[in-house]
């Protein structure tokens, strides 16, 4: 009874090694997906993206602007020293 315990659990590690090596194998491969090479947008698309671009570009120099300069050094255990 043992010995057929054991042709199962070797046959059970044996497929399970399998599976992890050829899902490894998988994961490390190139599929061959469909990309997007084409670009298909009109030109006005493109000008609106490069507008829309530039307008965040603005927002966010607008708002690193506002962010105050650092007048020292914090430390947080100044009081503990």
């Amino acid at each position: 009874m043992s010995g057929s315990i054991r042709q199962v659990a070797t046959v059970v590690a044996a497929s399970l090694f399998v599976s992890l090596s050829v899902s490894a194998a998988t994961a490390q491969m190139k599929l061959n997906m469909p990309t997007r090479n084409k670009d298909t947008r009109t030109e006005e698309q493109k000008k609106a993206d490069a507008e829309r671009q530039k307008a965040l570009d603005d927002a966010y120099k607008k708002a690193t602007d506002s962010i105050p300069d650092a007048k020292g050094k914090f430390d947080p255990w100044k009081n503990a020293r």
